[in-house]
């Protein structure tokens, strides 16, 4: 299952993003088939959309791989003892 994401392997989002990151992780848990709420940044929910659209994307992985973020704060699909771009 990983080939599927093979191409997003590595930081996806700077963590120059911000605030803005929760709404861009939605949107990529959208093109994997989260139905979630989509929550904006202005909402009340936005961090429980933004966990919620992490889990999800965690959740499609097999085990060794996570979403998350390094120890730059960016945002991306790493191998477990990973964390960095290679």
């Amino acid at each position: 299952m990983i080939a599927r994401f093979e191409p997003l392997r590595g930081w996806i989002f700077d963590s120059r993003e911000g605030i803005y990151m929760g709404e861009s992780v939605q949107s990529l848990a959208r093109e994997f088939g989260w139905s979630g709420e989509f929550a904006s940044r202005d909402s009340q929910y936005y961090l429980d959309a933004w966990t919620e659209a992490e889990e999800y994307l965690n959740s499609l992985l097999p085990e060794g791989y996570y979403f998350g973020y390094n120890d730059s704060g960016d945002f991306g699909l790493w191998k477990e003892d990973e964390g960095e771009e290679e």
